[in-house]
């Protein structure tokens, strides 16, 4: 996506879905990304209480969707994802200290949760591990490419964390959300695997509007 993404794009949320939409994504069809792209929409719509703003998936939606759910330990889940989201805030982060960090909450969190919450769980710190790597500068850790794109938009954000860290954040975020829906249908039968194609697909554009953001 970033390949062909025009930096002298007016808008550049719209060249974020556009590159998303026109780009080849291996098992992900047109029409899986098509509801990915509506049901971050719908998500944006809902969150700006009938505007028509992009904001990317946060960390408050992925709570709400564990909330909503029927997991016997939601709270105990939800600590967890707050323990693994909480530390973003650290001045030093870098991608060794993402892993190791989330290596010790994955350890304490095994003996607590079922099999359907470890699901949300692990594929939330998964892609966080993957995200950080591709949106973090090298000197951190990652790959640089991720970084570069959005110093290319020249793109800044004064929040606490590091402003390259909300990328990371819609992405690993959008995907929990998205296997709380799969852990809740209990298996990764046929349907199960068409919405874990749809939610990977959901973090890629959420992750990409992120960074724009």
């Amino acid at each position: 996506m970033i390949q062909i993404f025009d930096y002298d794009a007016l808008d550049y949320i719209q060249e974020t879905k556009q590159c998303f939409t026109s780009n080849t994504i291996d098992l992900l069809s047109d029409n899986q990304k098509a509801q990915a792209l509506k049901s971050l929409e719908l998500k944006s719509l809902k969150k700006s209480n009938g505007g028509t703003s992009n904001l990317p998936v946060e960390f408050e939606d992925l709570i709400s969707a564990v909330s909503n759910a029927d997991f016997e330990n939601s709270e105990k889940l939800i600590f967890f994802l707050l323990e693994s989201y909480n530390f973003l805030d650290d001045e030093l982060l870098s991608c060794k200290k993402i892993d190791n960090s989330l290596d010790e909450i994955l350890k304490e969190s095994e003996p607590i949760l079922q099999h359907r919450e470890l699901i949300v769980l692990k594929s939330f710190m998964q892609t966080m591990k993957a995200s950080s790597r591709f949106w973090f500068p090298i000197e951190l850790g990652g790959i640089g490419v991720g970084y570069e794109h959005i110093v290319k938009m020249n793109k800044t954000n004064k929040s606490d964390r590091p402003w390259y860290a909300n990328a990371l954040i819609s992405d690993c975020c959008s995907m929990g959300i998205g296997m709380v829906g799969v852990a809740v249908a209990g298996a990764l039968g046929p349907v199960g695997w068409t919405a874990l194609a749809i939610a990977a697909g959901e973090a890629i554009a959420s992750s990409g509007i992120g960074a724009a953001i």
